[in-house]
C-alpha cells in the first residue's frame, strides 16, 4: 500500500515539474559544457588534471546515490562514448571530463523536471586504467601518460634521435580522431615552440621513416626499421623482421601506414588463405603493425554475428548478445558460456537459462570474461566440442580458436 501511494505521489510531482518546465525553460548547467572548441566525448587537455580534481572518462565506474529518492540510487560502468542513461531521465549526459561533484550538480538539475527538492551525490567507485602513449613507426612502444608530458620529452624517452626516424613530418592523433603532422626534427630549438605539443591520455604518435627504410612493427619476431629494396613486398618485410609470432598475433587486424594514412592489411587471408594479392609491394618509408589479438570473446550457434566480440568494462551476457543477434530459431534456455582449458583437452560449459530474465530473474546475465566462447543452440540440438570446431572450421578461424583454447587474450 505504501508502495502505492509513494508512486503515486512521485506521478503527481512528476506532472507539475514537467508542466513547469514547459513554461519556464531550465538553463543549461554550465559545469557540464565542455571548454570552448574542445570537442564532444573527449577527455579535456591534461593540463587542466594537473593540480586539479579528477576528470571522468570511460571505463570508470560511478555511484549515484539520493538519501531522499533511494530509487534513483545505481552504479553506473562509463561506456566507451562517455554517455549514461540515469534511471527515468530519458536523455544521455556526456560524463567525459566532468568531475564529480558536476555530475551531482547535473544529475540534481535533470531530476528537479520530476520531482522536487532532489538531492545527488556522486562518487568514484573504480578509476579507469590510464590508456598509454602509443608510438609506432620508426620507433615503437608506449610511454606511460602523465600530466604534463611534451611530445619532445615522449620521443627522447624512446631514442628520438635514432636514424632512419623522419622527426620533420611527426603525426600526432588524438582519441577522438583529431590529427596534426608537427616537424619537431630541430629540438633543441623548439623546446618552447608550439610543434612541442602537450599530450593527452590515450594520444597515438607516428613517426615515419625516411623514406629508404621500412618499419615492422607488433606481433613479429624482431621488431624495428629495416633497409628498403626495390620491389619488396609485404611478406619480404616481415621475413626480415623474423617473421610473424602466430601465438598472439590479430593477423586479420593488421595495418600498413603510408604518409601517416593507415590502410588495413588482412595478413590471415595472405598466410593462412594464400590470398596472394595481399602480399602488395611496399614503398620506402611503409610501416606495418601487427596487433596482440584483444579482449574478447567468441559467439557461434544461432546467432546472426558469429564471430568476435569485443569485450567493454563491465560487460554482461545481454550486452554481448543484444549486439550479436539470436535467431528466431534459439534455445535461449540453454546457452552454453564455456571456458577452455590451458592445456586444450578440457572445457566447462556453464548452461545459462536466459530466457529467465523476462520473469524478473537476472542471475541469467551473467559476467563475461576474455578467453570465454558462447555458443547459442538451436532449440532441439545436442551440444557437443566439435560444435565449437566445426563453426570455427568454415570461418577460417582455427588459429584464433587455438589462441582462444590456450588463453592468450
Amino acid at each position: 500500500m505504501k508502495a502505492k501511494v509513494l508512486f503515486s505521489m512521485f506521478v503527481l510531482l512528476a506532472v507539475n515539474s514537467v508542466a513547469g518546465a514547459q513554461t519556464t525553460p531550465a538553463k543549461p548547467n554550465p559545469v557540464s559544457q565542455p571548454a570552448a572548441g574542445a570537442p564532444s566525448g573527449t577527455i579535456l587537455p591534461p593540463d587542466s588534471m594537473v593540480t586539479g580534481p579528477y576528470l571522468l572518462g570511460p571505463g570508470d565506474v560511478i555511484s549515484v546515490a539520493s538519501i531522499g529518492f533511494p530509487q534513483f540510487n545505481s552504479q553506473i560502468a562509463i561506456p566507451p562514448d562517455g554517455f549514461i542513461t540515469p534511471i527515468l531521465i530519458k536523455k544521455h549526459i556526456n560524463v567525459v571530463g566532468m568531475t564529480t561533484d558536476q555530475l551531482a550538480a547535473q544529475l540534481v538539475q535533470e531530476y528537479s523536471k520530476y520531482v522536487v527538492s532532489p538531492d545527488f551525490t556522486v562518487s568514484l567507485v573504480q578509476k579507469r586504467p590510464i590508456q598509454p602513449i602509443s608510438v609506432f613507426g620508426a620507433i615503437s612502444g608506449n610511454l606511460n601518460w602523465q600530466p604534463g608530458l611534451h611530445l619532445i620529452d615522449a620521443l627522447a624517452r624512446l631514442g628520438g634521435s635514432q636514424t632512419g626516424a623522419n622527426l620533420s613530418r611527426v603525426v600526432l592523433t588524438h582519441p577522438n580522431g583529431e590529427s596534426v603532422t608537427l616537424d619537431v626534427s630541430h629540438p633543441e630549438t623548439k623546446a618552447n615552440s608550439p610543434e612541442n605539443v602537450l599530450l593527452g591520455e590515450g594520444d597515438t604518435i607516428y613517426i615515419p621513416l625516411k623514406h629508404e627504410m621500412i618499419s615492422v612493427t607488433g606481433e613479429v619476431g624482431a621488431p624495428g626499421a629495416y633497409a628498403y629494396t626495390h620491389k619488396m613486398t609485404v611478406m619480404e618485410a616481415i621475413s626480415d623482421a623474423a617473421g610473424l609470432r602466430m601465438e598472439n598475433a590479430d593477423l586479420a587486424n593488421a595495418v600498413l601506414t603510408r604518409d601517416g594514412k593507415q590502410t588495413p592489411l588482412d595478413l590471415y587471408a595472405l598466410y593462412k588463405e594464400n590470398k596472394i594479392q595481399n602480399n602488395m609491394p611496399l614503398e620506402p618509408g611503409d610501416s606495418i603493425f601487427v596487433p596482440k589479438v584483444r579482449n574478447r570473446v567468441y559467439f557461434l550457434g544461432a546467432v546472426s554475428k558469429i564471430g568476435w566480440y569485443n569485450l567493454r568494462p563491465g560487460d554482461k551476457l545481454m550486452d554481448a548478445l543484444t549486439q550479436m543477434g539470436p535467431e528466431k530459431d534459439a534455445d535461449l534456455a540453454h546457452i552454453r558460456v564455456i571456458e577452455i582449458s590451458g592445456d586444450k583437452k578440457a572445457y566447462k560449459p556453464l548452461i545459462v537459462n536466459f530466457q529467465k530474465i523476462e520473469n524478473g530473474d537476472v542471475s541469467g546475465n551473467i559476467p563475461l570474461h576474455a578467453g570465454e566462447v558462447i555458443f547459442v543452440p538451436k532449440r532441439g540440438h545436442k551440444f557437443g566440442l566439435s560444435d565449437v570446431l566445426g563453426a570455427l572450421y568454415p570461418l577460417n578461424l582455427l588459429d584464433g580458436a587455438a589462441r582462444l583454447f590456450s588463453g592468450n587474450f
